[in-house]
């Protein structure tokens, strides 16, 4: 009975080690065409990395934060302190949480699209497209602007006279 769940621990993990082709090349691309602001424009990897940083600092922070306040809070009414007479329910707690969090500097782990290349395949599938479309919207704005600041966009230079002349 032992050989056979043994064989059968052999048979199902028995290309665990082994990747696709398909997944190491995505993997690569991701590492070596896309940085940070790559992922951090498109909308979808956009959330994936905001989620993921709130669930790090939910997994790692908030715990250790809510002692904190807890702590100063039962210390400043013990000491007789009046800071915290408004806390009813440590009731702020959330808002100072809030508060830290706001004040936090992201910290965006790529680690996760090179883990699942398949989050980002997406991003990877429109990229050209999105280029192409943000240079554009790009000339497009700066036409507009040099024809709206500049005082000689709409003449011609006469040369003979060397000075601008309405069309």
């Amino acid at each position: 009975m032992n050989t056979v769940a043994n064989d059968f621990k052999e048979y199902a993990y028995d290309d665990e080690g082994e990747e696709d082709e398909e997944v190491i090349r995505d993997r690569q691309i991701l590492k070596e065409c896309f940085k940070l602001k790559d992922f951090l424009d498109y909308p979808q990897t956009r959330d994936i990395l905001e989620n993921e940083f709130r669930w790090e600092y939910e997994k790692n922070c908030e715990q250790k934060l809510e002692s904190f306040w807890e702590q100063q809070v039962n210390l400043c009414r013990n000491s007789g302190a009046t800071l915290f007479d408004n806390e009813v329910d440590l009731g702020h707690m959330g808002t100072f949480l809030g508060t830290v969090f706001s004040n936090l500097k992201p910290y965006y782990d790529l680690e996760i699209f090179y883990d699942t290349p398949s989050l980002a395949s997406s991003m990877v599938r429109t990229h050209e497209d999105r280029k192409l479309e943000f240079n554009n919207a790009r000339l497009d704005n700066l036409r507009k602007n040099y024809t709206e600041s500049s005082n000689n966009a709409n003449k011609n230079f006469d040369w003979t006279s060397k000075s601008y002349k309405n069309s």
